[in-house]
């Protein structure tokens, strides 16, 4: 089951899960401040790059705010105090966070959240687009 964990008011979460509609894929939303241990583990075995990967940049309106949960983040010990932070700060995330069983995919991209579409699916557009 695909998961898509989002903060709110975000356009781009907005936009991913009517994509997701659009193309009828069931999915699960999960907002960040609920994230749970176990999901947090999920997400960062998918990463390249850890939790660097997750955190945004020199964004919003508390910018000094920002930069000290940033630091918070690079500093925590264990998941217990990263998933504290990221539940407490969610805006210093990126979202959405579109993840199932191994494939993860973070912020709003069409093109690369096609990937969620089920391969019989995605056969059967490319065999319609091939034969016309």
């Amino acid at each position: 089951m695909i998961k898509v964990f989002v903060k709110s008011g975000s356009g781009s979460c907005r936009s991913a899960l009517k994509w997701l509609k659009a193309y009828k894929i069931p999915f699960e939303t999960v907002h960040l401040k609920d994230l749970k241990m176990k999901e947090l583990v999920h997400i960062l075995s998918l990463t390249d790059e850890g939790v660097t990967q997750l955190k945004t940049q020199n964004r919003g309106t508390n910018t000094a705010n920002s930069h000290y949960i940033r630091t918070l983040v690079d500093e925590s010990e264990s998941f217990d105090e990263l998933l504290d932070i990221i539940n407490e700060n969610p805006e210093c995330f990126k979202a959405p966070i579109i993840t199932d069983n191994n494939k993860l995919l973070i912020g709003y991209n069409e093109d690369e959240i096609r990937a969620f579409i089920p391969r019989m699916t995605r056969d059967v557009q490319w065999q319609t687009l091939t034969a016309q």
